[in-house]
């Protein structure tokens, strides 16, 4: 049997890899991403888009149900669909942004690719000031306190993007704010499902525990960690994405992704 990437798949491959978030700095926010895909083309998607306004950046993350070519031209629409609508209307609310996408996503996916795969997504909206704003359906998003040294949970409950034309009523949105130093935590459930490389499972409650072992370390470092701790033999996509908050007016340094 061929294992070597088709035509379409190479293209694809290609494409996502282009679309990757490039290293840059920004005023509040240090961010570490990284991706493992099980095949070619994986299904997971992540995007870090700076504000039009100017006031901070948005964080994406998506997972989409199975693998290969059609998992990733999926992972591609989301990619451009929020992309044109965060630039198109700077104001919009991540609960408003949710909803259009997933109109998008179900004209597309049930109607004209007459196929049954849905996504799960998240997005959050990190202003300067360390406020956050979020909404979608997708695992639970974890920030890790600097003042106290525990991590705490946001759930992000609701429906899948794409199953059905309108999800109005069955998204909420949840907002926090950020200290000095705090570091929230994104991630696709390739991350705790996968097995650790000393054969445990990995699991939520280990995340949480690398977290707060780790919480000091700049976000590249404990994204290195967590990635190195599940084993590179996985049935799933691995994806995570990490911000540390600093105050308005401290030195930028470079995002790492």
């Amino acid at each position: 049997m061929n294992d070597e990437p088709t035509t379409a798949e190479a293209i694809t491959t290609s494409l996502l890899t282009s679309l990757v978030p490039r290293s840059r700095s920004w005023a509040s926010y240090e961010i570490a991403a990284q991706t493992r895909p099980v095949k070619e083309v994986g299904g997971d998607y992540h995007d870090v888009i700076a504000d039009p306004g100017g006031d901070g950046l948005w964080i994406a993350i998506a997972d989409v149900a199975g693998h290969g070519l059609k998992a990733g031209l999926i992972a591609l629409m989301v990619e451009s669909i929020v992309l044109a609508l965060i630039h198109a209307r700077p104001d919009i609310l991540p609960l408003e942004l949710v909803t259009a996408l997933n109109r998008a996503l179900h004209e597309n996916i049930r109607v004209r690719l007459q196929a049954d795969d849905f996504v799960t997504f998240a997005i959050m909206r990190c202003r300067d000031d360390g406020s956050i704003t979020m909404s979608g359906a997708h695992e639970d998003v974890l920030i890790w306190r600097h003042a106290t040294g525990r991590c705490e949970t946001i759930a992000l409950p609701g429906v899948w993007l794409g199953l059905t034309a309108h999800v109005e009523g069955h998204l909420t949105s949840a907002s926090t704010q950020l200290a000095e130093g705090d570091l929230l935590l994104l991630h696709t459930d390739g991350l705790t499902e996968a097995v650790g490389t000393d054969g445990r499972a990995f699991g939520p409650d280990r995340l949480v525990a690398m977290l707060e072992a780790r919480g000091t370390e700049r976000p590249e470092a404990v994204a290195q960690a967590m990635m190195g701790g599940a084993a590179s033999e996985s049935d799933d996509d691995m994806t995570l994405v990490i911000a540390r908050y600093r105050s308005r007016g401290a030195s930028p340094s470079p995002i790492r992704l």
